[in-house]
């Protein structure tokens, strides 16, 4: 492989040389000599020009000195202007992340050091742009001490979370409780009042097998927490209802003295908080805490599986925390609709990026024309 050197383009016309077509004029060659590097492709970008090591080397060699030198252009220079064209030219890459275009319909590589991105057959791009309604959102916290790092994150990334949601049209309205306190900073700060003191403690639906509120860790009963906010909570009438509760210990007063007990009052309290939520058409989309127990994330599952939601388990809530939350909020939303391009799909939908169709399955029969197929059918 030819290894050329890069070499600033800093040109003018070779009025010297004004009968030899193609011919540049370099100026001032020794000031441009820090400036040099050298590549080992034939890679070039606007605003620079190459030179061939032999050539670099006589220019070198022939002293110091103000060097005028001519060198032959190539065919993307105009020499009439001493300019350089734009042209399709590789990008330079470490890795295949380095080379996403932006298309989801592109496969992106990076192979030696050049980015190669190859469109992907029958892959139809669309625009991701989610179908949105106006979003109200109520996160209930635990607010025990081994909560503080949640605590933490989710007051200091929600402010990210809604701008960047309000960039794809997404409309969300948030509100931070408490269950039974409000410690606020520094762990806290964003909590504006506690669930007990804004609802009352009064649970609805099942008899409360929690105690709530007045047991001992009734500041960790997120599943009695939750039916109170979903059925007495003032919603917003024209937006989507979302619950985030947001703890590790079990919904019935943490795992205080018993630990999670699923059978028992922890599974009594999530099923009770489903029926009401369900009752109140809320979605609750639950986020365990890094030291939260199988127990724990399975009764969270139950919720929000039982409501619509989605859950989330945090490892490190400083780095996780906050995409989790959006992602929750992002999964009230419709993929936008789209045409894939297949007469025999059905439904298109833009997912990542790209058009979807449905397949009918086994509602499709063989057919040769329109005729063979019942009435409002098509052949494709």
């Amino acid at each position: 492989m030819e290894v050329n050197t890069l070499l600033p383009s800093r040109v003018t016309e070779n009025k010297a040389h004004e009968g030899t077509p193609g011919k540049l004029l370099i100026e001032n060659f020794n000031a441009m000599k820090k400036d040099w590097k050298v590549g080992s492709t034939g890679a070039s970008w606007s605003g620079r020009a190459f030179i061939s090591v032999a050539m670099l080397a006589a220019i070198l060699l022939s002293g110091a000195g103000d060097h005028r030198v001519a060198v032959a252009a190539p065919r993307w220079l105009h020499a009439s202007k001493g300019t350089i064209e734009s042209a399709a030219v590789p990008r330079y890459c470490e890795t295949d992340e380095d080379c996403n275009d932006g298309n989801a319909c592109t496969e992106d590589v990076c192979d030696n050091h050049e980015c190669v991105n190859t469109a992907i057959p029958g892959c139809v791009p669309c625009d991701p742009t989610p179908i949105c309604p106006p979003l109200d959102v109520v996160f209930i916290m635990d607010t025990s001490g081994s909560m503080a790092d949640e605590g933490v994150a989710l007051c200091s990334g929600i402010a990210q979370v809604v701008d960047d949601l309000a960039g794809l049209g997404v409309s969300v309205s948030t509100h931070f409780l408490g269950i039974t306190e409000t410690p606020g900073a520094p762990f806290f700060e964003c909590l504006t009042d506690d669930v007990a003191t804004m609802l009352g403690g009064t649970v609805p639906g099942s008899p409360d097998p929690c105690g709530f509120p007045d047991a001992f860790s009734a500041h960790e009963s997120w599943g009695p927490a939750t039916a109170i906010v979903a059925e007495r909570y003032p919603w917003n009438a024209t937006a989507v209802r979302v619950i985030v509760p947001i703890s590790d210990e079990g919904p019935c007063n943490g795992s205080f003295l018993d630990g999670c007990n699923d059978p028992g009052d922890d599974r009594d309290s999530i099923s009770n908080a489903i029926a009401i939520a369900n009752a109140n058409n809320v979605n609750v989309s639950p986020i365990t805490g890094t030291s939260a127990d199988d127990c724990v994330i399975t009764l969270a599952t139950a919720l929000a599986e039982g409501t619509g939601g989605v859950t989330f388990h945090s490892q490190d809530p400083d780095a996780d925390l906050a995409a989790a939350i959006y992602q929750i909020l992002l999964a009230e939303c419709d993929p936008a609709p789209c045409d894939d391009g297949d007469p025999c799909t059905l439904d298109d939908l833009c997912i990542d990026g790209v058009c979807v169709g449905d397949s009918p399955g086994d509602l499709m029969i063989a057919c040769r024309e329109d005729a063979d197929c019942p009435e409002e059918w098509f052949c494709c």
